[in-house]
């Protein structure tokens, strides 16, 4: 299944009362056995705790199991769609349990009226899609060849992943490189707030491994789902370098440095590309794929 199927866009904000720095995280998009369908379409506003603050400045690697466990590397200082709707889900926090906002009592205010405040806020992209690069083998191979083809390697019990690699050969590879990119729209209800941190959480697939790497992120020039059919977009800067070995299953953290995060600009999406580093093929999570798909987590004050 290629991510083109998916429309869907998630902006969830928690006031933080306290965050406690972490390398092991829940997924704010994460409801294991519950349909997306069950998300409001509201901003919803609530206590967050226990969730990365990218505080840590050390390379941190956390075996996962299915719902939780995450590399991470802090910075000291802190599917293809078209036009996505905005819905709400992910953690409040009550005694230790993650709940959906949507789900308990509380206000919920509309970004697009009332402006954002200061806080934490989970986004999921509007895009998430790989491609291939053309070479002296094949063509360009678009998003739906690239995540045909993952799925594929992966197996049955996962559709819709992604997947980088230097040069893929299995299947219909043939030798050509692949990279993976993601959109995120920006609310225009950041502006006046400053990006203190940022960070992007991208859930490994279910085949089992370990592999020696993660991939580098990369801010992209600017793209959308038709120029992905045609040519895979220009990386530009370099944001994070890769982050060593991952394990299936676990959330990857890539922490955006403290001096790069004046990339994120209210009103403005942010195009990132993920790229490989080694010939030894990751697999990754999807838009749509099940219980896990990627996600910005940004803190503004």
């Amino acid at each position: 299944m290629s991510t083109a199927t998916t429309n869907r866009a998630l902006i969830t904000v928690g006031t933080v009362a306290a965050l406690v720095s972490a390398c092991l995280v829940t997924n704010p998009s994460y409801n294991d056995g519950e349909s997306d369908d069950a998300a409001a379409t509201t901003l919803s506003s609530g206590d967050t705790t226990g969730g990365p603050t990218g505080d840590d400045t050390s390379v941190a690697t956390t075996s996962g199991d299915d719902s939780e466990g995450a590399t991470t590397q802090g910075t000291g200082s802190s599917g293809v769609t078209g036009s996505g709707t905005t819905e709400t889900t992910g953690p409040t926090t009550t005694d230790g349990a993650t709940t959906d906002p949507s789900t308990t009592d509380g206000a919920t205010t509309d970004p697009s009226t009332t402006g954002a405040d200061p806080g934490e806020y989970i986004l999921t992209p509007t895009l998430v899609a790989c491609v291939f690069f053309a070479n002296q083998n094949a063509g360009h191979g678009p998003p739906q060849v690239c995540e045909a083809n993952a799925d594929q390697q992966n197996g049955p019990s996962l559709t819709g992943l992604i997947q980088i690699d230097n040069a893929v050969n299995s299947l219909d590879g043939q030798g050509r490189r692949a990279e993976s990119y993601f959109i995120f729209p920006i609310p225009d209800a950041f502006a006046g707030l400053t990006v203190t941190s940022a960070a992007l959480f991208v859930r490994a697939a279910d085949i089992s491994f370990p592999k020696p790497t993660t991939g580098e992120l990369w801010r992209a020039e600017p793209f959308n789902e038709a120029d992905l059919a045609q040519a895979p977009p220009m990386a530009d800067t370099k944001l994070v370098a890769d982050l060593g070995g991952h394990s299936v299953n676990q959330w990857v953290q890539w922490s955006i440095p403290a001096d790069q995060l004046s990339i994120i600009k209210a009103g403005e999406p942010l195009h990132l590309a993920l790229r490989p580093t080694g010939g030894d093929g990751l697999f990754y999570r999807g838009a749509t794929t099940q219980n896990g798909p990627p996600y910005l987590k940004i803190i503004l004050e």
